[in-house]
């Protein structure tokens, strides 16, 4: 990862090519497909092959043009939001290079070349820009879920910092707020929505933390600790309503109850829908007195979160395309 934005270290580069993958014009032959207006790509993709239908994309874009934002996010692999199915694709050109316009794409102008990284035949935006630019669009919530897996993947929290206070850079202000709501350890996008509420409410938090015995034998490893308790806060995803991984819950329970641990069960309905009543079981737990006003915040993060309809509607509305007002008459 960049260590700040335009002053940084080479980034990594893979020059694979996979030109022959994709195609620009008119394309009639069998086992190709349109992607947007001027680029094909074919129907089957080899194996190890990078995302088709960017680089068809990127076909139409300028040599001088970046994917970037959300986009180069889900190249890099990072964690995504709960995205609808008619995201655009993000990118980037200098000004003064050709103007591109296609309905599925948005290109943002910028004022010189950006930082950038080769990977797969794929032209990125520097891991720094990246963020930089889902600051620019997330809510800080989501962005919280792309920092985390950013950093799941590899990059340093401080890479991360330094991106955040790049003087007057766009973004910076909410990538700061979302790196505040950001456990260090969080091994899945809902496990990063579950440390943000605790952190809201003001809790002393730590994820994966290990549960030992007398005798140092690992017990089990939560997904976030109460400190000074000894209870467990773990988010329970679908897979945990499957017979075979609720009777390795019931198992985990009955070992963590044999070392006088408890923990708290959190499914995403409570998250989103009942997290009055987990907030009052969390302050509880930590020995506090319940207070509803701590949940504002929350609640106005959730607002701008595609873990709401009414977030992913704010969302649709910041990638729309700009009208122009019509000139006067």
């Amino acid at each position: 990862m960049s260590t700040a934005d335009g002053a940084a270290r080479p980034d990594h580069t893979d020059e694979t090519d996979h030109a022959d993958l994709v195609e620009l014009g008119r394309v009639r032959r069998a086992g190709w497909t349109r992607v947007v207006h001027g680029a094909h790509r074919q129907v089957e993709a080899p194996a190890g092959a990078p995302d088709l239908d960017l680089l068809a994309v990127q076909q139409v874009l300028p040599p001088s043009a970046v994917l970037t934002g959300l986009t180069a996010a889900g190249a890099r692999g990072w964690w995504l939001p709960l995205l609808p199915d008619d995201v655009p694709v993000f990118a980037s050109t200098p000004r003064g290079s050709g103007r591109v316009r296609r309905p599925e794409l948005r290109v943002a102008r910028t004022a010189g070349p950006a930082p950038t990284e080769t990977l797969s035949g794929l032209r990125l935006s520097s891991a720094a820009r990246t963020l930089l630019d889902c600051g620019r669009l997330l809510g800080t919530l989501d962005l919280a879920i792309v920092v985390a897996g950013a950093l799941h993947a590899g990059g340093p929290r401080t890479a991360v910092e330094q991106a955040a206070h790049v003087p007057d850079a766009r973004g910076g202000p909410r990538l700061r707020a979302a790196l505040g709501l950001v456990l260090d350890g969080a091994e899945s996008a809902m496990e990063v929505v579950l440390g943000a509420l605790c952190l809201v409410l003001g809790l002393d938090v730590e994820a994966q933390h290990e549960v030992r015995d007398a005798d140092g034998q690992l017990v089990a490893r939560g997904d976030v600790w109460l400190r000074g308790t000894r209870t467990l806060v773990e988010y329970d995803g679908a897979t945990h309503r499957e017979a075979d991984a609720q009777r390795d819950d019931l198992r985990r329970d009955r070992r963590l109850g044999a070392v006088d641990w408890s923990r708290i069960a959190v499914t995403r309905h409570d998250l989103l829908g009942q997290v009055g009543a987990l907030a009052r079981d969390l302050d509880r737990a930590a020995g506090r007195d319940h207070d509803p006003a701590r949940l504002r915040p929350w609640r106005a993060l959730l607002r701008e979160s595609t873990q709401t309809p009414a977030g992913t509607a704010w969302l649709r509305q910041r990638w729309a395309p700009r009208r122009m007002p019509p000139r006067a008459a």
